[in-house]
């Protein structure tokens, strides 16, 4: 007898950590509940998958033949965890993930499959089209689960709480590599972990902000380390060398900072647990990537949300973090950057979330049960 075929889409490939974290925490979950199931997955190049999916998954290329077709030889086609569902930056790109997007749903429903959209966030959805077209994705969709409130917000003022659940994102489901542990020194410094993302450049296509944002947070970071000698700055590239990397601006970033042996650049790691064992060395937490602020909510470090698309804010209400743990980048502009560094560093307690990790899972997890396999 065939096994059932799950068909998973989403941005997977990309070297991008957030996008390696949901995709191994769902294959996690999905494997063990689902003896049965074999499922592809869509993404630019092998990624690293828990040893309880090995032998159970295929690599599909990004492909328009390749994806109908694993549509049409798969039960199920899940749209995996992620912010795929908006229409904030450059409106003919965003235009085009939409359309897309509802061309496979529909092509799914043609042929009977079941769609569920796993862990989403929805939003921001400000135009008409936009709306137009995530209303017919969810129509379409026979099963919606959503990682926070804002985004469940949507869906109940758009009338689609009867195949809605309110989640959280896969990524907490996830473990730290214990090999991380052996490799790294024993050290009495404290360390402070920092992620960046070229958010002018992605959605504004204006470099030259990214450069004056990167002048703006530096400054406070050199007087900071210039005044406590023991401390040390880690560098996290949550995305890789790839389209809208954080590579660029990470450098330009490490190359600001004073004094050099003590700036280190962590690299981006395709193996999401090792990831996450190297944020779990910091003391607090200063980040952009959603997934990095996700990381230090999981060890519990004190944070330091840079709000650079609403999914942020959304993410610091999730996790019950004080609203003075967020700060826009027109507030970083503005020069406000060091005051609410120095708080952080001198009151951490005061940036702690407040929502229990064990609650966060349990949500994740009852949205990937929700899965039903035919």
């Amino acid at each position: 007898m065939r096994k059932p075929q799950v068909f998973i889409f989403g941005y997977y490939g990309w070297k991008n950590t957030g996008d390696d974290a949901m995709i191994y925490a769902i294959l996690q979950e999905l494997c063990a509940s689902i003896d049965r199931a074999e499922f592809a997955v869509l993404s630019l190049v092998p990624i690293v998958i828990p040893p309880q999916a090995r032998g159970r998954v295929r690599f599909i290329k990004p492909s328009p033949v390749k994806v109908l077709w694993e549509i049409l030889r798969s039960s199920v086609f899940i749209i995996g965890g992620g912010t795929h569902i908006f229409d904030y930056g450059v409106k003919r790109r965003v235009a085009k993930i939409l359309c897309r997007i509802l061309l496979l749903v529909l092509f799914s429903k043609v042929f009977g499959k079941k769609v569920y959209i796993l862990s989403n966030g929805f939003g921001p959805l400000t135009t008409v089209w936009g709306k137009t077209l995530a209303k017919l994705i969810c129509r379409l969709a026979d099963h919606i689960s959503v990682r926070d409130r804002e985004s469940y917000r949507v869906l109940e003022m758009w009338g689609f709480t009867d195949k809605a659940l309110l989640t959280f994102d896969p990524s907490v489901l996830i473990e730290p590599s214990p090999e991380i542990y052996g490799e790294l020194p024993e050290s009495d410094k404290k360390i402070s972990g920092i992620s960046l993302s070229p958010v002018f450049e992605i959605y504004y296509n204006n470099r030259g902000k990214d450069s004056l944002l990167v002048e703006k947070i530096a400054k406070p970071v050199n007087e900071w380390l210039k005044e406590n000698p023991w401390c040390e700055v880690w560098l996290f590239v949550f995305k890789g060398k790839s389209k809208d990397d954080d590579v660029l601006v990470t450098q330009l970033l490490q190359e600001q900072l004073q004094p050099p042996e003590r700036v280190k650049l962590i690299s981006y790691d395709p193996d999401p647990t090792k990831m996450l064992a190297r944020v779990a060395q910091c003391h607090a937490f200063i980040g952009m990537r959603y997934h990095s602020c996700l990381f230090a909510y999981l060890n519990g470090i004190p944070l330091l949300i840079i709000d650079y698309h609403p999914k942020c804010r959304a993410l610091a209400e999730e996790i019950e973090l004080p609203e003075y743990a967020v700060i826009s980048l027109l507030e970083i502009l503005n020069g406000q950057f060091q005051k609410r560094l120095n708080n952080l560093l001198d009151s951490p307690k005061n940036f702690c979330a407040t929502l229990p990790v064990g609650i966060a899972r349990k949500r994740a997890m009852e949205g990937i049960k929700g899965v039903k396999i035919p």
